[in-house]
């Protein structure tokens, strides 16, 4: 980034093959060999959807979330897709660390802005109360042995509230039953309600409910069994239809690249790709230095 503009090509060899620690230790590095701030160098030395990207990369995980969470209910209307996608899917060791980001980084409190924003949008009072629910009460852990004859109770709860009601359903009971129980818990509740119900759980929440409490419990039914499976249907989302969703796009290959990314591709060429690759996908859909540091972050050499 010395002298006349910026080299692109070794930004994206360095940063794309960096992992996420190792960047934000180029950062204090950058800053104590030239006293520069590397963020504000590289955000006035690149552009449009590459410059995204490339800022995305330089956050830490927590920080990157906490920043498109907060985009997410500026203006008018809050981004239901978004405040789903990334608080249904996170861990809760992540849910902690992406609410001290938004509070030093937004200096707000994101569980407030949550409810907030989604108290003015209509019919969404069970989702106000679901993401409530995962943001300020853990889920329990993983490390508990499985319980079979709560599971089996759970799995009755479930059933009970929907399938098996003559008018309705008691959507306070999924919330409380897929936003409380541990993912290896609610693993056996599937088994257990798959025996009593003609329905594979997710599909039951899809005939039961709908909009964008619907949406939640699915996206928090595949966190427990299949997160790949969400974020390849995510990635087609990205990119079906007249134009791409950039924002969508950067956001998950950011968020995902250090994650699961190998699987999620594995999903998204035997479910969607129709005969292609995710980064087929992607080179058809993006141009330039954007193309590039995608498909480097998508199929690129290991990183370093």
């Amino acid at each position: 980034m010395k002298g006349w503009g910026c080299d692109e090509k070794i930004l994206i060899q360095i940063l794309a093959h960096r992992s996420n620690e190792q960047r934000q230790e180029i950062v204090v590095a950058f800053r104590d060999e030239f006293s520069r701030d590397l963020m504000k160098d590289l955000k006035s030395e690149t552009s449009g959807k590459f410059k995204d990207t490339i800022m995305g990369l330089m956050k830490s995980a927590a920080s990157y979330d906490a920043y498109w969470l907060r985009k997410a209910m500026k203006g008018l209307g809050a981004n239901k897709n978004t405040l789903i996608e990334i608080i249904c899917t996170r861990t809760p060791s992540e849910l902690e660390a992406i609410k001290e980001c938004y509070s030093s980084d937004q200096k707000r409190n994101l569980d407030d802005d949550v409810c907030s924003e989604t108290d003015k949008l209509v019919g969404t009072s069970h989702l106000k109360n679901l993401l409530h629910q995962l943001l300020v009460s853990p889920r329990d852990s993983d490390e508990e042995e499985i319980d079979m004859s709560r599971a089996m109770l759970d799995a009755k709860i479930l059933y009970d509230a929907g399938e098996a009601k003559w008018l309705g359903t008691d959507q306070n009971k999924f919330i409380d039953v897929l936003a409380n129980r541990s993912y290896k818990h609610l693993r056996q509740v599937f088994v257990e309600y798959s025996k009593i119900s003609n329905y594979d759980i997710s599909k039951s929440v899809k005939r039961e409910m709908s909009g964008a409490l619907s949406q939640a419990l699915r996206a928090l039914i595949a966190s427990s069994r299949n997160l790949p499976e969400f974020f390849a249907e995510k990635f087609r989302d990205s990119m079906e239809g007249l134009g791409t969703h950039d924002d969508l796009l950067i956001r998950l290959v950011v968020s995902r690249c250090e994650r699961d990314l190998a699987d999620v591709k594995d999903v998204f060429a035997r479910k969607y790709g129709k005969g292609k690759t995710l980064a087929k996908w992607i080179a058809d859909d993006t141009r330039g230095d954007y193309k590039k540091i995608l498909i480097e972050l998508i199929d690129g050499r290991a990183r370093v």
